[in-house]
Order: structure tokens, then C-alpha cells, then sequence
């Protein structure tokens, strides 16, 4: 119905409509990003982590012999060999990897960390953060604030984004240090000024609450969550949605609000369900190709993502 409405598809034509049918679904997709985060431990963040990750290619054999499984085997069979022989860099990347379970490659904190401490030993920034964010989280290892904050401390030394923003949210939610919103304030930004879309997040938070600063700014609070929306932090989306439709720190406008929790809906399940054909495609399973084609039908059927939804759904019968 949202998307019927977008384009007065059969019904009114009404954004402000299509955003009422949007924000409910939106919200559903926040709040998986959420759960994700609550079981990475205090220092997960819902920028979008917990949520399908979609690669954009094509159904062709030839154009995509790069992205199947075994290719990606391959490769992290490469950057092993480079890491065990001493490549800093790619000892990093390797554990980077295991520790996220990303790219097709299984989670393994053990041997992440034992990969991530060798590069940090030898001076590697990102693998400090990468400790700082494990010890701080609990992943693989004991919880231990105490080492998370050593491994932040050392990797902010020499300005790492990641050990920025790791400072920055210690002080702010006061896990193993004292609380400090000033400092808190400091980290995030050096980090949001390299980028960081967490910490851009967590700007815009402290900003719209007034947190670290003698009063709050609701323009600077969407400007920070506008930023980490445009990197794709998926609660960011939504907080520049609805900063929107409020007309808060910016205004009123129904288009970007739309916008933006039409993107988050096309986030949820419809990517799941896309990330299971595409898997099942590369490894020849094209039983499950046909399954997943389905699901995705009827997801889309749900939410009204296609405009010819039952051709579509004809096509897979057929």
C-alpha cells in the first residue's frame, strides 16, 4: 500500500499516506538492527551489521565467477598465507574477518584475536581498535572494560577512527571509566571527522539531548544523523526520516523522509530472502534459487516493493 500510494497506484496518490504504511515496516527492520546489536555486547551499534548484506551483481554465470564461494576461499586462503608469514596488513584484514563473519567466511573470535594481536603488536592502529572493540564486547574472550580502553587509548594515539569512536563511547555510556560527556563529545567527533558513521550516530544523539554541550541543537543533531544515514547506519536512516516528517532540525518534508524508510524497508527480509537466491545460485542449487525466488515474491507482495507482483510471482510458477 505504501508503495501503491508513492505512485497513486489504484488509490490516491499521497506520500505523506505511503510514508503512514512505510514507518511501521521501517521500524521493524531498526529494531532487528538492534537485537543484532544487543548480542555483540555494550559496544555493538545498529548501524546495519545484524542485517542481510546484499552484493550488487548479476544472475550470470561469467559476469559473477569472482563472487562465488570458492573464489572467496581462495582469497582468504591468499591473505592467510600472507598473515601467518608475517604481512601486517594482512594479518588486520584476515582478522577483521573471522571476527565479523563477513564476505562468506564463518566467525572464529579465537583465531581472529590471535591474528588481530600479532598486527597490533607490531604497531597496526585498526587491529588496536579491533582488540579494544573484542575485550570491550566480550567477543571471544572475557569482558574486560580495563583492556578495552588500553587498546582504544593506543590506537586513538595515533587518530584511528575505530579507536576514536571506541574512546568515545566508553566515556559516554561510562563503561569501565568515569563518565564523561565532554570527552565522550571530543572522541566522536575526531572520529565523525574521519568519517565514522557510528560515531556520526552517536554525535547526532548526544546533540539532539543535549549531552557534553550547554544546550542542545536539533540542526547539528540531524546534521551528524544525516551524515551517518548517508553511510548507511540503518537507526540514522530512520531518525532523519522521521526528523523529517517532524520538521525538527530541518524542514518538513515528506520526499526524503519517504525516501529514507523506503530504503530501510528494502533492508529486511527482502534482503534476506535475496541473499539466499543469490547463495544458492552460485553454488548451482537452483531448487533453492526457485525457493528463494518465492519468498521473495511473496515479501514483496507484503510490502509492495514491485509494481507487477503477480506477473512476477506467474513467472516463478511458471
Amino acid at each position: 500500500l505504501g508503495y501503491r500510494h508513492t505512485f497513486g497506484l489504484g488509490v490516491p496518490k499521497s506520500c505523506w499516506t505511503a510514508v503512514s504504511y512505510y514507518q511501521p515496516v521501517a521500524e521493524a527492520v531498526v529494531q532487528q538492527a538492534v537485537d543484532a546489536s544487543k548480542s555483540r555486547g555494550p559496544l555493538g551499534s545498529s548501524s546495519g551489521h545484524g542485517l542481510p548484506q546484499i552484493e550488487r551483481i548479476r544472475l550470470n554465470v561469467h559476469a559473477n565467477q569472482g563472487t562465488k564461494p570458492d573464489r572467496q576461499r581462495e582469497v582468504l586462503q591468499y591473505y592467510q598465507y600472507s598473515a601467518d608469514r608475517g604481512n601486517i596488513d594482512a594479518q588486520t584484514a584476515v582478522g577483521t574477518l573471522l571476527n565479523l563473519g563477513t564476505h562468506g567466511v564463518s566467525r572464529d573470535h579465537s583465531a581472529a584475536a590471535h591474528y588481530l594481536a600479532r598486527a597490533a603488536a607490531a604497531g597496526n592502529d585498526e587491529a588496536m581498535a579491533h582488540l579494544g572493540h573484542m575485550h570491550g564486547a566480550g567477543m571471544g574472550m572475557p569482558q574486560d572494560f580495563t583492556k578495552a580502553h588500553q587498546y582504544f587509548s593506543q590506537s586513538a594515539a595515533r587518530q584511528n577512527p575505530l579507536g576514536l569512536y571506541g574512546l568515545g563511547y566508553l566515556y559516554l555510556s561510562g563503561s569501565g571509566v568515569e563518565q564523561n560527556h565532554e570527552l565522550a563529545l571530543k572522541y566522536f567527533q575526531q572520529a565523525a571527522d574521519q568519517g565514522d558513521r557510528d560515531a556520526h550516530f552517536y554525535l547526532g544523539a548526544m546533540y539532539m539531548n543535549g549531552l557534553g554541550m550547554r544546550r542542545r541543537s536539533l540542526s547539528k543533531a540531524f546534521m551528524h544523523h544525516f551524515q551517518a544515514a548517508q553511510a548507511g547506519h540503518v537507526q540514522a536512516l530512520y531518525n532523519t526520516a522521521v526528523m523529517h516528517m517532524a520538521g525538527k532540525g530541518t524542514p518538513k518534508a515528506c520526499k526524503p523522509a519517504l525516501s529514507n524508510l523506503k530504503a530501510l524497508v528494502e533492508k529486511g527480509p527482502l534482503a534476506a530472502a535475496l541473499q539466499a537466491g543469490h547463495e544458492a545460485f552460485f553454488r548451482g542449487q537452483h531448487g533453492q534459487v526457485r525457493a528463494a525466488a518465492a519468498a521473495m515474491c511473496l515479501v514483496r507482495c507484503q510490502l509492495g516493493l514491485r509494481k507487477h507482483v503477480s506477473a512476477c510471482c506467474h513467472r516463478v510458477d511458471g
